[in-house]
């Protein structure tokens, strides 16, 4: 018989739980954040805003969640009813409160510029961070007290620190440190600051943003941005070579250049003029006339791919279909998941520091700036019974009629409540036995 190979035997002591990653060897004892990768956090935000491309995406991208209406309502419950779930949001007096607080959620900026600050940092070098304080002087929440703010804090200053499994230390323990001016300045317990990358991987105690996922081609994009600066501002090429008769001199040659730059330099109304020159040799152009090609595009769609955005604006032009097929996909695989992520982390501070366990934060829609296709829409939802009639008057800004949801079929309207008896009605007049 012959025996299989056996496995080598545990070199840990028996019993040890697994780590979550082979971590390097006195890694709470490194003091810079992320001075173990490749790229650093300067680095990353030097990228991003030296290529002009890469900060015209990230803005959009702040744009588009910022400008998203957004509200606070209750969890609803099993086989509630449609006016009782609104009762409760309407009498319940903690929406009001989130609403209020998070206006204003450092009691400094309002949400628009705090959900940019952290966008920032989630986009660029994904270490969106918050510090929830509990009064002005900027003391750190503990458990019992009350939330007086949540300061977005540079993602670049946080060092994580890490227990004997490679995980987050739970509290009291430090999971966190705050590094200024090279040296450890505050510790954090984990309920002590809001760190979420957004972009985690098993091996990394770091986020993985889209700039550093497409570090390269901003690389080379950069390469090809100082390319065309030195075409405008550099170089010792002229635009074009003359060559003069064989039989001149150089005194000639250069009396005959500096007569011919006196007389056309910065004069465009002479330059309009037919200019007699004597009989000179061929004129050769040193300039390349090609400055975009295929490359330009290829990095435009690599770098807007990278923060879900469409390239339509940038790229040569594409027909109506396919850019708003494009528009759409970029909604669905850049911009909503980014809006989860954010509603994510507005759940966890609402059920964390709050305790408010049966609410939740949500995106309200934003209605299509085009009338025409929110009409088409609002028509289909109207008729299949999504939307009431008055749900779509308030959207407007109108005043309800008293109008229930209903389906509209060809023999006229039946509401939702009417539904079940008009479906068994259809069903005994249709019955083989009743038509005959």
């Amino acid at each position: 018989m012959v025996w299989p190979d056996l496995p080598q035997p545990l070199s840990a002591p028996a019993g040890t739980p697994p780590r979550t990653t082979d971590y390097p060897v006195s890694y709470n004892i490194q003091i810079q954040p992320r001075n173990l990768e490749a790229v650093s956090f300067a680095q990353m935000r030097g990228l991003a805003d030296s290529f002009d491309l890469v900060r015209l995406c990230i803005e959009t991208r702040k744009d588009q969640v910022s400008r998203m209406p957004w509200s606070f309502r209750l969890k609803r419950q099993a086989n509630e009813s449609r006016s009782s779930y609104a009762q409760r949001n309407l009498e319940d007096v903690r929406l009001r409160e989130l609403t209020d607080f998070f206006s204003f959620p450092d009691r400094e900026h309002t949400w628009q510029q705090w959900v940019r600050m952290l966008m920032e940092d989630l986009l660029v070098i994904d270490a969106a961070t918050l510090a929830p304080l509990v009064n002005a002087q900027g003391e750190l929440w503990s458990p019992g007290q009350k939330l007086y703010a949540l300061e977005v804090i540079d993602g670049a200053t946080i060092a994580r620190k890490i227990d004997a499994m490679g995980r987050t230390p739970a509290p009291p323990d430090i999971a966190y440190q705050q590094i200024l001016k090279g040296l450890p300045a505050v510790d954090f317990a984990a309920d002590q600051l809001i760190y979420r990358p957004r972009n985690l991987r098993p091996h990394k105690f770091f986020g993985f943003s889209p700039v550093e996922q497409i570090i390269l081609t901003i690389n080379i994009g950069l390469r090809r941005q100082m390319h065309l600066l030195n075409y405008y501002t550099e170089g010792n090429v002229p635009e074009a070579i003359a060559q003069a008769p064989k039989e001149w001199s150089a005194d000639q040659i250069t009396e005959f250049q500096e007569w011919f730059d006196s007389a056309l330099a910065g004069n465009s109304a002479r330059r309009r003029r037919i200019t007699f020159v004597p009989e000179c040799g061929s004129i050769q152009f040193t300039r390349d006339s090609l400055l975009k090609d295929a490359l330009d595009e290829w990095i435009t769609r690599i770098v807007c791919y990278a923060f879900g955005l469409s390239p339509q604006q940038f790229v040569s032009q594409l027909n109506r279909s396919t850019a708003e097929t494009s528009v759409e996909q970029a909604v669905a695989e850049g911009l909503v998941p980014t809006l989860y992520y954010i509603a994510d982390t507005i759940g966890v501070i609402v059920t964390r520091y709050f305790g408010y366990q049966d609410i939740e934060f949500v995106w309200e829609q934003e209605r299509n700036q085009n009338a025409i296709d929110q009409a088409k829409i609002d028509d289909i939802y109207v008729r299949n019974g999504v939307l009431s009639i008055d749900e779509v008057r308030e959207d407007l800004g109108r005043h309800p009629i008293g109008a229930k949801n209903a389906i509209i079929t060809t023999t006229g309207m039946v509401t939702v409540e009417e539904m079940p008896s008009a479906v068994a009605n259809a069903e005994h007049r249709d019955h083989p036995r009743n038509t005959a």
